[in-house]
């Protein structure tokens, strides 16, 4: 008789033979591999979806006595799941709940965040810096695109306005200029935002002590769009508050950076992110402030190494991002030492 149960990361519906008890099995929709129930568990409530039985709370739940977390609403289909996997033996799953802890005031600790980054970052060096390598690469190879595009798009305009030195030919010249930058500009932030989206999918599971993977990096399909015109509009509004004299373009930079987060994590919608973003930053603008220095610093650590060193600080701070969203929106995630 086939058994049926829920997928634990994206709630799917599967179906596998009963031979099948016990063994591991890879949902076709998010790849998660998830260990086969037995048919006395399979038709159970999936954790996280109601009240607990056994007297745990639900997975994404916030402790007891820590009252309701704004943030952890039912986990949209395909979002990463919060909690560990409700599939998995009860050793595993102890083991599991062992590794995470709630940050349950959804306060920031901007120094403690870099440091969980680094400890989970020399643990996943390889998925987190080729992840890296290929965002980077992306963004060269069109910027070298973009170089030779210029090049011969300004001779043909040039060429077609008369001799150099006129007005006209310089001002043909500009506009070609402004104009394929402006459009590279935007290719580039299409194709990389796919990238960016499938990163965070991948370090929202490794912050939570969940399986991840090379491929997940081109999983990001299900938010992209939303991601990117999400991202458009933050450029705009940033944009438009540095014209501002500066300061209120770092100010909404603080107050509105962690959208993506919402976008990959809850599934909601770009207006909704930049809410539940601003609702996030409340009490915690000090430690980003401090957060957005020590991410500096670490880039020109990166740079100081002989640019290689990028390939490491710039992961680490990619991380220390998601570490400071689910910080921010009191989300459990790995547990370190105090005196890591």
């Amino acid at each position: 008789m086939p058994i049926e149960f829920q997928c634990s990361s994206c709630n799917k519906q599967l179906r596998v033979p009963e031979t099948a008890v016990g063994k591991q099995a890879k949902c076709p929709s998010c790849q998660q591999v998830v260990t086969v129930p037995g048919a006395s568990t399979a038709g159970a409530q999936p954790v996280g979806t109601g009240p607990a039985t056994t007297g745990t709370p639900a997975v994404g739940a916030p402790p007891s006595g820590l009252g309701g977390n704004p943030y952890a609403g039912a986990m949209q289909p395909g979002a990463a799941q919060t909690g560990p996997n409700p599939y998995a033996t009860p050793s595993t799953a102890a083991a599991q709940r062992a590794q995470l802890t709630s940050q349950g005031t959804g306060q920031l600790e901007a120094t403690r965040a870099v440091s969980v980054a680094w400890t989970l970052f020399k643990e996943h060096a390889g998925i987190l810096i080729g992840s890296t390598v290929v965002i980077m690469v992306v963004g060269f190879a069109i910027s070298m695109i973009q170089q030779v595009v210029q090049m011969i798009a300004m001779q043909a305009a040039i060429q077609g306005a008369g001799p150099p030195g006129r007005g006209g030919s310089d001002t043909i010249a500009m506009a070609v200029l402004f104009g394929t930058t402006l459009l590279f500009t935007l290719i580039s932030a299409a194709v990389q935002m796919f990238f960016v989206t499938g990163l965070i999918n991948i370090q929202l599971r490794i912050a939570r002590g969940q399986q991840a993977d090379f491929g997940m990096l081109f999983s990001g399909g299900r938010w992209y769009l939303k991601l990117f015109l999400g991202y458009l509009l933050f450029a705009i509004i940033v944009c438009l508050g540095f014209m501002a004299l500066i300061i209120p373009g770092i100010y909404l930079t603080m107050r509105y950076w962690s959208f993506m987060h919402f976008i990959v994590d809850k599934d909601c919608g770009i207006m909704e992110s930049l809410k539940l973003a601003s609702e996030a930053s409340k009490g915690n603008m000090g430690e980003t402030f401090l957060l957005g220095l020590l991410s500096i610093g670490l880039v020109i650590l990166g740079y100081i190494m002989l640019c290689f060193g990028i390939l490491v600080t710039m992961p680490v701070i990619y991380l220390s991002l998601t570490i400071a969203y689910l910080m921010m929106t009191a989300q459990p995630f790995r547990q370190m030492p105090r005196g890591v």
